[in-house]
């Protein structure tokens, strides 16, 4: 059981065991190693404290932590055994006192490792590497309307490219980065064509903002990607 609480003290947060920061319009999240946070400017003022709209919610999750999630609007996309083949993903509303929701896998006679995760526009979408036979990878990438629980919506996969990263733009671009930091732009009117965007050594994060303008964070620091190249 999930059991956040709330509070209106917000300014006095303890980041340094942060291993991930998520926003989605008016609400943070925070993953640290041993809690995830989520603080919540309803009213857009974050002075306006008479009427309480800001809050902090936390929990510890029975000290059973995720390793990774992705923030959307009511719901927390959790991933858990990240980047293994015992990899789960669950789910968190935001608005209840509910357990956590399974999500469910799209085939049970393949093994799958979640390598990434993200939101944009409604939708979270997940990036699996399948095992079908011991020497096959293949690179799912799956998207799920906010809410649902069930895989079943297979955006493209690709045997070419083995993906370990995943952002996606409002215009519904699909970036893919590999362990190497190589980054190919899947475009939305044809997933089957992948445009080589560049390499960032190190890669640890790519972002999107709302214009579709490409961010990433890498030994060569905070990186932002327009037509002419990263800058």
């Amino acid at each position: 059981m999930c059991n956040f609480n709330k509070t209106t003290n917000v300014y006095a947060l303890d980041l340094s065991n942060t291993i991930e920061i998520e926003k989605t319009n008016d609400k943070i999240a925070i993953l640290d190693t041993d809690k995830l946070l989520i603080v919540s400017n309803e009213n857009q003022n974050p002075y306006a404290r008479e009427n309480f709209d800001n809050y902090l919610k936390q929990d510890d999750f029975n000290s059973v932590m995720p390793e990774t999630i992705a923030l959307g609007e009511n719901t927390v996309l959790l991933s858990y055994n990240h980047k293994t083949w015992n990899s789960s993903l669950k789910l968190l509303k935001l608005n209840e006192h509910s357990p956590l929701t399974d999500i469910t896998f799209p085939d049970s006679n393949t093994d799958y490792a979640v390598e990434d995760i993200c939101y944009q526009s409604g939708n979270y979408y997940v990036l699996l590497t399948g095992k079908p036979l011991p020497d096959t990878n293949t690179s799912y990438v799956y998207k799920i309307e906010e809410g649902q629980t069930t895989l079943s919506s297979l955006v493209f996969s690709t045997t070419d490219f083995y993906a370990r990263s995943i952002a996606v733009d409002v215009f519904d671009n699909v970036y893919l980065s590999d362990s190497l930091g190589n980054i190919k732009k899947f475009g939305a009117t044809d997933y089957s064509i992948a445009t080589d965007v560049g390499t960032r050594a190190g890669l640890k994060k790519m972002l999107i903002d709302l214009g579709g303008i490409l961010y990433t964070l890498s030994n060569d620091g905070l990186s932002r990607y327009t037509q002419s190249g990263f800058t």
